[in-house]
C-alpha cells in the first residue's frame, strides 16, 4: 500500500510539473492501470540574434533563444529556415542547449542582396534580417588587405 501511495503522489508531482509548464509528457504504469499525459510547453516564446563571423567567408551565426513561461526551455526542436535572399528555402533544425539556445551558421559565398531567416519552435517564431551587401564588400577588402577587420555597419 505503502508503495502505491509513493507512485501516485510521484505521478502527481509530474502532472504539475507538466502544468508548469517544466516537463513535457509523463508515463505512468501501475500493474493494470496506465497513466499518460502530455502537454506543449506554457508561454513559448522565440527571439533570434545574428552575429558577424568572418572566415573563409562572410558568415552569421543566427541564434535562437527558446523561453517558456520566461524560463530556458532545453532540448526544444528549433526550425530555422531562410525565408527571402539569396539562400531562400535552407533548412535545418537544431536542439536548444541548457540555456535555450540553438544556433546555425550560414555562411555567404558572394550573393549580395538582404537575407531573411526565421526561426519557429512550438508555433513562436522570429525573424532576422541580415544585408550580406556590405558583409560580403567589407570581406572583399579584408581579402584584398586593405581592412584588417570590421563589421557589416561599417
Amino acid at each position: 500500500m505503502q508503495r502505491l501511495r509513493n507512485r501516485v503522489i510521484l505521478l502527481a508531482a509530474a502532472l504539475l510539473m507538466i502544468g508548469l509548464g517544466l516537463q513535457r509528457q509523463v508515463s505512468w504504469n501501475a500493474g493494470s492501470a496506465a497513466v499518460q499525459a502530455s502537454a506543449a510547453p506554457a508561454n513559448v516564446t522565440v527571439s533570434l540574434t545574428a552575429t558577424l563571423e568572418y572566415g573563409l567567408v562572410c558568415c552569421y551565426k543566427y541564434t535562437a533563444k527558446v523561453l517558456s513561461s520566461g524560463y530556458p526551455y532545453p532540448g526544444m526542436v528549433v526550425k530555422f529556415t531562410v525565408k527571402s535572399g539569396p539562400y531562400a528555402g535552407q533548412t535545418t533544425q537544431e536542439h536548444t542547449n541548457s540555456n535555450g539556445e540553438a544556433s546555425w551558421t550560414l555562411c555567404n559565398t558572394g550573393s549580395l542582396g538582404t537575407q531573411v531567416v526565421e526561426a519557429e519552435s512550438e508555433g513562436a517564431k522570429a525573424e532576422q534580417s541580415v544585408d550580406y551587401t556590405g558583409c560580403v564588400q567589407n570581406f572583399m577588402l579584408m581579402q584584398a588587405g586593405s581592412r584588417t577587420g570590421c563589421s557589416c555597419n561599417d
